[in-house]
């Protein structure tokens, strides 16, 4: 099946300077799809010495996912393998873990069973330490739960009755994602009925989400149990790609001439399984290479990265049942091969900066400009505030405030408020927003001395869940007024300033960001700094 790979290429900013006085005109061209944003870059990338070397971290956008959230602590992966070491140096675990061939809490694998330890590293290596690399949820915690151990002649020795146990001993002990890098053979009622208990029962009925592989034949034909994704909602079968965004073949271009990921109806996403940089048992075990293993692949590989997503999903909200997190994976997805779902793709490359967007339940966008008025020329603050839907919730807005501040923030100065009384719903998947333009607040100072301005955003909604799933229902939203859920967003907050001399830093505030978060702009815009001469005019142009 063909498809088209567009690399995406740099932002451009342009400036244009003209002698008119003291203006900032910010015109913004931003990619919306669904209703969410994207983010160009990450606000920060991690310092992992072997984040370099993991492609496919960039590809589906975790570092600009990680400006979102890194993880909640509070989430857990269920690592279900052959085992995971516990003494690695750059993994965090939530123990006792699970050993279903002894029916103990001693899982630690073999010397030579390194795969369970490569998977973990995928989905949540710790970031920022100074070790290895990265893991998609470096901020989650992994529940290692060993299924079974290698063979001497290669495969695995287990049974069915065993896997079951181990899928159900990770929901009782609290997993909320289950990841299967295994697959093959018949199909079993063990397991079925064990991987139908995660949905049912686990994360207290919400269902625990679980990413199992596709399999490795190259194939037409997904391998038990992934197969059984049509069946059991939150249940997402994976193939594997690779950095041309193709589906992993005997053909394709990465030159591992020796699998492929199979393919069929049953697919839902792909994610990178070729070279992908991870975690092995510490020394000389595992695969032989060290602490890390650069090379990891197979579905094995690409089955942890969206597990890993699961994960960053439940963090950013963790109320959402395991069909919700399968829908917001499958509608952000970056589209690959023919247009809409087909068998080699699924619904496509899952991305996580969308992803997370989507987990959302409210977005907003503030954008900040000082105006001087009157004879005095008076310091203010011109904003354009846009709240938008950008998930699978209907939301409506019920209130807004944004205020100004004294400098040190001990005085109100000038206040705007919005009351919906009600408002409008917002649509799921619509992009429907309530913009609010040029409200006109007093700051501080004036133009001929020093001034700042400081601003504080805050507002209260109220959302709806989907009564079912979109796929393949038609996942509507019954708004009944009495049972929706209240909430509220912020505070945020801002500001800029300058010194009495003639140059002025930032005097441009543009955040962007999840309920609850918090934001506060130093005259940054995403393209870097931004420095005003007052003497002039400056258009900045992002494309």
């Amino acid at each position: 099946m063909p498809h088209v790979n567009t690399p995406e290429g740099p932002q451009v900013i342009e400036a244009t300077e003209s002698s008119s006085p003291m203006a900032v005109d910010v015109t913004e061209a931003e990619h919306l799809d669904l209703g969410m944003s994207d983010a160009a870059v990450p606000a920060v990338p991690p310092t992992d010495p072997g984040f370099s070397s993991q492609w496919g971290l960039g590809k589906i956008r975790a570092a600009e996912a990680w400006d979102i959230s890194l993880g909640d602590p509070a989430v857990t992966i269920a690592v279900i393998d052959e085992g995971c070491n516990v003494s690695h140096e750059d993994l965090a675990y939530r123990l006792p873990g699970y050993d279903a061939l002894t029916q103990s809490d001693n899982q630690e694998p073999q010397p030579a069973d390194g795969h369970g330890t490569s998977c973990a590293g995928i989905v949540a290596a710790k970031a920022n330490n100074a070790r290895g690399g990265a893991g998609v949820a470096p901020g989650c915690f992994v529940l290692p739960d060993r299924i079974a151990r290698g063979a001497p002649n290669g495969g695995w020795v287990t049974s069915d009755a065993q896997i079951a146990d181990g899928i159900r001993k990770a929901v009782d002990r609290g997993a909320d994602v289950l990841s299967n890098s295994w697959g093959g053979g018949a199909p079993s009622t063990f397991i079925t009925n064990a991987l139908s208990y995660a949905r049912t029962t686990g994360r207290g009925g919400r269902g625990c989400p679980t990413a199992i592989a596709t399999g490795n034949q190259d194939v037409r034909g997904v391998s038990y149990p992934a197969k059984l994704s049509p069946a059991i909602p939150g249940l997402l079968a994976v193939g594997a790609s690779n950095e041309w965004d193709e589906r992993k073949s005997k053909t394709s271009r990465d030159g591992e001439t020796w699998w492929g990921s199979n393919y069929g109806p049953e697919v839902d996403v792909v994610a990178p399984g070729v070279h992908v940089y991870t975690t092995d048992i510490m020394g000389g075990a595992g695969y032989g290479g060290g602490n890390y293993i650069p090379n990891f692949n197979g579905t094995s590989s690409a089955t942890p990265h969206v597990a890993g997503l699961m994960a960053l999903i439940l963090s950013v909200d963790p109320d959402l049942r395991s069909w919700e997190v399968e829908d917001i994976i499958k509608l952000s997805a970056q589209e690959l091969g023919a247009a809409g779902r087909d068998e080699h793709y699924g619904f496509g490359r899952i991305d996580a900066r969308r992803a997370l967007v989507a987990a959302s339940k409210l977005w907003y966008r503030i954008k900040v400009v000082p105006e001087f008025l009157g004879m005095g020329k008076d310091c203010y603050l011109r904003a354009n505030v846009r709240v938008y839907n950008p998930g699978i919730n209907s939301v409506r807005l019920d209130s807004l405030s944004l205020s100004s501040h004294a400098d040190d923030w001990t005085a109100e100065i000038g206040r705007f408020e919005f009351s919906g009384n009600p408002g409008g719903t917002m649509a799921p998947r619509s992009g429907n927003d309530i913009k609010l333009d040029n409200i006109l607040l007093k700051a501080n100072g004036a133009a001929e001395s020093s001034w700042s301005y400081r601003w504080n955003l805050s507002w209260t909604y109220t959302f709806w869940r989907p009564n079912s799933s979109l796929f393949p229902q038609s996942g509507a939203t019954e708004v009944v007024e009495g049972q929706g859920r209240k909430a509220r967003g912020g505070p945020v907050k801002g500001g800029e300033g300058s010194l009495a001399d003639d140059a002025v830093e930032g005097g441009l505030a543009a955040a962007t960001g999840p309920p609850g978060g918090s934001s506060a702009t130093q005259g940054r815009h995403a393209a870097g700094e931004i420095t005003l001469n007052r003497s002039k005019e400056i258009t900045i142009t992002i494309r």
